[in-house]
């Protein structure tokens, strides 16, 4: 099955459940796609609100793009060179205790992201600042 058709069947089956720091942020949103993808396991850190999250990202070297390099093994590429499939890191406007940015995935020419509802929502590509491969 090709990569897009993979991110098609995991878009169709994501639940459409509220962000919730715990248990549905983008981390959660990019570590499902690549264990439906490729069946690896990412172990997130624990985050209960918005400071919990920050606390973590600076365990983890400080930004989130530095905890996606440190949690997923897949090449960093220009945002660019990213192909459907790839993780991207994009910014995106806080709401309340937001980080100002989030993680999401390449779908060709626009980037897959959960808004606060859980619902899949895109932004162009060109917005992307980071981009690593699905594997």
């Amino acid at each position: 099955m090709s990569t897009a058709s993979l991110l098609t069947e995991f878009l169709d089956g994501w639940p459409m459940q509220p962000f919730d720091w715990p248990t549905r942020n983008c981390c959660h949103f990019a570590a499902a796609w690549i264990r439906f993808a490729t069946g690896k396991e990412i172990e997130l850190p624990a985050t209960a609100d918005a400071r919990s999250a920050r606390k973590a990202l600076k365990r983890l070297g400080g930004s989130l793009a530095e905890g996606c390099r440190r949690l997923h093994s897949g090449l960093e590429v220009p945002p660019s060179l990213a192909q459907t499939g790839d993780l991207v890191l994009v910014p995106v406007d806080g709401e309340g205790e937001g980080v100002g940015e989030a993680l999401g995935i390449c779908s060709g020419r626009d980037a897959v992201l959960i808004d606060s509802a859980g619902k899949p929502t895109i932004l162009p590509m060109d917005r992307a600042t980071n981009a690593w491969r699905l594997a």
